[in-house]
């Protein structure tokens, strides 16, 4: 199998070693925990299968308050926007796309185990 055709999360071997696939292009040793860069075509073993969406879990270097700021400041930024074309749109298609960001908004959040 080749590096480019993992999920993020999952375990492989490459030239010996225990690498758990954190980026399209960089690994971390899994004991270790070093940074390495691995080329799209290089040949690895997969030790394990992907994490399902339920096992995801934040990265750790990633501060989720952050997270959730810069998202409620784009979500903000769209509500605006919807307000402003709100005359020159109907009723309907007005709620629809209301409902469609709320649901995308929260799957994000759990996406990323944050809480609404």
């Amino acid at each position: 199998m080749k590096f480019q055709q993992l999920k993020i999360g999952q375990k492989f071997e490459y030239q010996g070693n225990t690498y758990v696939k954190s980026s399209p292009l960089v690994a971390s040793h899994a004991e270790t925990d070093e940074r390495k860069l691995i080329p799209r075509y290089a040949a690895i073993v997969v030790t394990d299968t992907p994490l399902t969406s339920a096992d995801k879990k934040p990265a750790s270097n990633l501060n989720t308050e952050q997270v959730q700021i810069a998202f409620d400041k784009f979500y903000g930024c769209y509500l605006d926007s919807l307000q402003k074309v709100k005359p020159e749109i109907e009723a309907q298609a007005l709620k629809s796309f209301q409902s469609k960001l709320d649901n995308a908004r929260q799957r994000f959040l759990n996406e990323l185990g944050l809480q609404d």
